[in-house]
């Protein structure tokens, strides 16, 4: 604001002699004077140093600009690279979260099929205990009646028959 200010006066003290009234930014009225500017009172088609202030003045902006728009391009290539190297850091990591979640879905499966096999092989294992259990049963209940007959049959022989 103060470049295009002092330019603005510049250009005032070109056309005016000695001095000038010139409004300011805020509406008030200022005097300035050609030789507080260090210029003196010349023509407007000749090489005046008031020209050569604006041209270098538009050089310097110009120069100003262009390392910004330098700095600007730098900044975003540097962005754009940043940006880059995350994407693919993300992606790495996405990548070894599926391994993880698949090694760690496989490894239930595995633990369920097991899980699944001693079940069944304790159903396996019960099942003869179970028949095992029974058939010990059904032999002490065939002892016990064996020695009953056993017993019985002691006992009728020695008990004497009468005779019918």
């Amino acid at each position: 604001m103060s470049i295009m200010r002092n330019m603005a006066d510049l250009l005032e003290c070109s056309t005016a002699d000695d001095a000038t009234t010139v409004k300011g930014l805020k509406g008030k009225d200022r005097e300035l004077d050609a030789g507080d500017l260090g210029l003196r009172s010349v023509d407007r088609y000749g090489d005046s140093p008031v020209i050569s202030a604006i041209i270098n003045e538009f050089k310097a902006m110009k120069e100003e600009l262009r390392h910004t728009q330098q700095w600007s391009r730098e900044e975003f290539q540097r962005d754009k690279e940043q940006g880059t190297k995350a994407r693919a850091e993300m992606d790495e990591m996405r990548q070894r979260h599926r391994d993880e979640v698949e090694r760690l879905k496989d490894s239930i499966q595995l633990m369920e099929k097991e899980r699944e096999k001693r079940k069944v092989m304790d159903e396996e294992t019960r099942m003869p205990a179970l028949e095992m259990l029974e058939l010990r049963r059904r032999i002490s209940s065939l002892e016990s009646r064996s020695r009953l007959d056993g017993f019985t049959s002691d006992v009728q022989g020695s008990i004497p028959r009468l005779p019918q």
